[in-house]
């Protein structure tokens, strides 16, 4: 499973369109470019009119549309993310990467 980023650049027509605000980023894990489609298309159902939509991602392109009849929808990014590290001490306990603040 990896982790991804989806970076809306459109969504409908409001979202991303005209100079409006797109929708906020999305991070999600996915087995794979079909598991990616269900996950962006429950994401952005409320935000579009069409209730015909179709999910089309690319992960060798870092690229996916949303199509609602035969018009393009929305458009995005995709970003594989690097997987989580988590380190350990000595007595197996997860080390916190930030730094600790404030006093004693």
């Amino acid at each position: 499973m990896s982790r991804y980023l989806v970076t809306f650049e459109r969504v409908g027509r409001r979202g991303g369109r005209d100079g409006s605000t797109p929708p906020a980023p999305l991070t999600v894990e996915a087995t794979d470019g079909d598991h990616l489609a269900v996950q962006v298309l429950a994401h952005v159902r409320p935000m579009l009119a069409s209730r015909a939509l179709e999910i089309v991602v690319d992960l060798d392109e870092g690229r996916g549309f949303l199509l609602a009849g035969f018009h393009t929808a929305g458009e995005f990014t995709v970003e594989e993310l690097p997987e989580r590290v988590r380190i350990l001490d000595d007595e197996g306990r997860f080390l916190n990467p930030r730094p600790q603040t404030g006093g004693a």
